[in-house]
């Protein structure tokens, strides 16, 4: 009897067979990480003539919460090495193992005289964070190295995940490498030459003003850190280091932060300046900002004097309401109205009524004197206080109401555009009717916000594909699933869903089917347009490889007197020949076919290329660009940017118009005359009577005549050999 635990409360295996495991997933889990989970943020470093100073804060933080507060991310290595991990917690505790393992090893093995300074941890460190690259298990940090080198100078490298290296006198992981580094690179203007004129005290300074921004600005750091400082006596470890002179001021006037009053105007600086919610200075250290005051509106102004003297008058005094937004563009006055409360919708009010008006409104018609009594809208002021705050959808209809006027957009305006793929299209006009229950199915499960999935019967593998080309036109994601007969395809709503295309697939394809049948007429050249002379030669399809100094000896040859500036045009991969010295262009035109026949020649002799043309080029900018070739219409008349400029400009090429049902294309027309044509060849062929072979009575006299006159012939070319021989 099976007693394994999985096994419980089934039937005996001895009895009924063993149980179909098959489908149970038997590999092992996974071992390695995947993606970082505990992280620590940014690590500064930076040089000075004397060593190096590194710092980290103490804060592991999971997805977006402060986790843990006290992670000490900085770790010494005997004798003056200090190393500040970034990235995933776990590995860099897989790395501080390894650190203190290879420290004992040296200190049982190696002698006192050779030890390990920075360099050669940080290209060990780098092997094995390349290494385990390599193995698809990689290390998801990034790190710093920061000691002396080998010469004893002061040494400061990074290593990531990948085993990519590199080396600055200042260097900053995580968002410090955005925020830190232009602060640190003020006092590396030189870079390395820099660092002999920076001193102990200066390098601390810049480190912790850099870690004060991380903390104003990185929602993964906090206040408390951890600072290193490396010199040639060891390394000096500070691990519970705590920012000093915060500052937060400025945070109250940006918006969305902390608790702040519903209506509230531009606030001004100590200075007088508006201040718009946007910081000039990046250390955090803005003075304090002074309120301004709300200014009363005018219409208040007198009853509030009026009722100065009542107490009760006081209380029921109401706060001004802010004005309307006068910003620019239409989406920003809308978001500004709306989080001031003051933002008023047609359709979301209550007090808008439509009712027949008392009098009567004319309205004159254009062409017959008739009147018209319309319905006319009526605001009952009365509950204007009780009307219907405006939601999103409210804000949506009047954001794309106002931006239709502004782009002058109808209300009727459709548009062409097909949300689906050539493949999904293809596929529906094969089957209709069973792409149409797929359709309906795709557009149910999109509608259901509660649906995150969803499985298919199983299906032949052309259905299948065209479930997964409309599901990709959808925003879903598609997986087949089983083997055959048994595969089925099941639909997945991931985050990059946002709703079904909407046009649907009968519409889209009767749009492409009018798009493909739509003639487009050819532009034609107009005779007397002015076609740009000639500047030069074009080798068309040069041979592989060629170089400058192959190519112009050649032209030397055919042309010692005029000299060319070669040019490898980099988009046709032609060559371009350029005369150097500058001429008229009538002149220039001349020269060049005159010495067209004797270069061409020397170049095609020489193999270096197919065809030499002459052309027009553009040598205005610094890519050197085909204009005209010899033979063909100018860049102009061709097509391009020209042309939809024109006023009269027209696609150059007509696409192919879809021929009436049942009539056969010239070509297959012609084809078949040709076939007709080949096959009375044939049947005259056949008709002639063809002439009579005679036939070998005895066959076995005729084999050895044959033999006979073969050996002839041997004997004939031998002996002519030996006379060649003996002359």
């Amino acid at each position: 009897m099976n007693h394994y635990p999985q096994a419980w409360g089934r039937p005996r295996d001895d009895v009924y067979g063993a149980y179909d495991s098959s489908y149970l997933q038997q590999s092992t889990p996974i071992s390695h990480t995947q993606s970082p989970t505990v992280t620590g943020t940014s690590v500064l470093g930076v040089k000075f003539k004397d060593g190096v100073v590194i710092a980290a804060d103490n804060l592991a933080s999971y997805g977006s919460l402060a986790r843990f507060t006290d992670i000490k991310r900085i770790r010494t290595f005997p004798p003056n090495t200090a190393i500040g991990f970034g990235g995933d917690i776990s590995d860099m505790q897989y790395l501080d193992r390894l650190l203190s393992s290879l420290d004992i090893r040296e200190n049982y093995l190696s002698s006192a005289e050779h030890t390990l300074n920075a360099k050669n941890l940080h290209t060990y460190l780098s092997k094995v964070l390349y290494k385990r690259r390599s193995d698809f298990n990689p290390l998801w940090n990034m790190i710093l190295v920061a000691g002396f080198d080998d010469d004893d100078k002061p040494f400061l490298a990074s290593a990531d995940l990948l085993g990519t290296t590199f080396s600055a006198p200042t260097l900053a992981t995580g968002f410090g490498a955005h925020l830190a580094q232009p602060l640190l690179r003020k006092l590396t203007p030189k870079d390395e030459e820099s660092v002999p004129e920076i001193t102990k005290e200066q390098a601390v300074e810049a480190v912790k003003a850099c870690m004060k921004v991380l903390f104003y600005r990185d929602a993964r750091s906090m206040d408390k850190y951890s600072i290193a400082v490396v010199t040639k006596d060891g390394v000096e470890l500070k691990e519970d280091e705590k920012l000093e002179d915060q500052s937060w001021a400025f945070a109250d006037q940006i918006r969305g932060y902390g608790t702040q009053p519903q209506f509230q105007n531009p606030t001004l600086t100590s200075s007088g300046r508006t201040f718009g919610g946007q910081l000039t200075r990046l250390d955090g250290a803005a003075p304090a900002f002074v309120p301004a005051s709300i200014p009363p509106s005018p219409s208040t102004t007198g009853s509030e004097n009026r009722q100065a003297t009542s107490p009760k008058a006081k209380q029921r005094q109401r706060k001004a309401s802010p004005s309307r937004s006068t910003a620019t563009d239409i989406a920003t006055r809308i978001h500004d109205d709306i989080g001031h409360g003051i933002y008023e919708c047609a359709v979301c009010v209550a007090a808008i009524t439509l009712i027949p008006s008392a009098t009567i409104a004319e309205w004159i018609l254009p062409n017959a004197g008739e009147s018209v009594m319309p319905f006319s809208i009526v605001v009952d002021t009365s509950v204007v206080s009780d009307a219907v705050q405006c939601d999103d959808e409210c804000a949506r209809l009047e954001r794309n109401h106002n931006l239709a006027l502004a782009l002058h957009i109808s209300d009727d305006h459709t548009d062409n555009h097909v949300p689906y793929s050539t493949t999904t299209l293809t596929a529906y006009v094969q089957d209709v009717a069973w792409a149409h229950k797929q359709e309906e199915i795709l557009r149910l499960f999109a509608a259901d916000e509660n649906e995150k999935r969803y499985r298919f019967k199983p299906m032949k593998p052309r259905q299948r594909a065209f479930l997964h080309s409309i599901a990709e036109d959808f925003g879903l994601d598609s997986e087949s699933v089983d083997p055959e007969p048994h595969r089925h395809v099941i639909l997945f709503k991931t985050p990059k869903f946002v709703a079904a295309p909407m046009k649907t697939l009968a519409q889209a394809a009767r749009i492409r089917k009018s798009q493909l049948n739509v003639i487009v007429p050819i532009a034609t050249t107009p005779k007397d347009a002015v076609k740009p002379p000639f500047n030069g030669f074009l080798l068309t399809k040069p041979r592989f490889a060629l170089t400058e100094d192959e190519l112009r000896p050649v032209v030397q040859k055919a042309a010692p007197s005029t000299l060319f500036t070669i040019s490898f045009l980099p988009t046709e991969g032609d060559v371009a020949l350029i005369p150097t010295a500058p001429q008229e262009t009538d002149h220039v035109t001349a020269l060049l076919t005159k010495l067209q026949p004797t270069l061409s020649a020397e170049i095609i002799k020489a193999k270096l290329a197919a065809t030499v043309i002459l052309a027009h080029f553009d040598t205005t900018d610094l890519a050197t660009r085909v204009l005209r070739v010899q033979g063909s219409q100018t860049a102009a008349s061709s097509g391009g940017w020209s042309q939809v400029v024109a006023k009269k400009a027209a696609p150059v090429t007509a696409p192919r118009i879809a021929e009436p049902l049942g009539q056969r294309p010239v070509y297959t027309v012609l084809g078949s005359r040709l076939a007709q044509a080949r096959k009375e060849k044939e049947n005259e062929k056949r008709s002639k009577p063809r002439k009579e072979e005679s036939v070998v009575e005895d066959w076995e006299d005729e084999v050895e005549r044959d033999e006979a006159a073969g050996n002839e012939v041997a004997m004939a070319d031998a002996g002519s050999n030996a006379r060649v021989d003996a002359q």
